[in-house]
């Protein structure tokens, strides 16, 4: 009895622990920029200035309070993400936003 209750504690133990493992990292900064084209990373602020190159996308998407519980934490987003997370609603274009490489000063 006592090997079945210990088995059941280990049990509950690691569906547990495991939960907290397996929960879905999302991010916690303002905006989503252009250093590169194509290429996306988060900053808390948008400090600098966009060149006019026309890379397809804006520089510079603000997250929305929808976005910060969906976008997953990553180092790098791409055009198909910043596309997906637009059609998502997870993303809007910043006010300030131009097309072309946003550069982070």
């Amino acid at each position: 009895m006592k090997k079945l209750l210990f088995g059941l504690a280990l049990a509950a133990i690691a569906v547990g622990g495991s939960s907290f493992t397996n929960a879905k990292k999302t991010i916690t900064e303002n905006f989503l920029i252009q250093p590169l084209s194509g290429v996306f990373v988060r900053t808390i602020t948008a400090n600098g200035s966009c060149l006019n190159l026309n890379s397809g996308l804006y520089c510079k998407y603000v997250v929305t309070d929808l976005g910060r519980w969906n976008i997953p934490s990553k180092a790098l987003y791409f055009t198909e993400d910043i596309e997906e997370y637009m059609n998502e609603g997870w993303l809007e274009l910043s006010p300030t936003a131009n097309r072309g490489l946003y550069l982070i000063i």
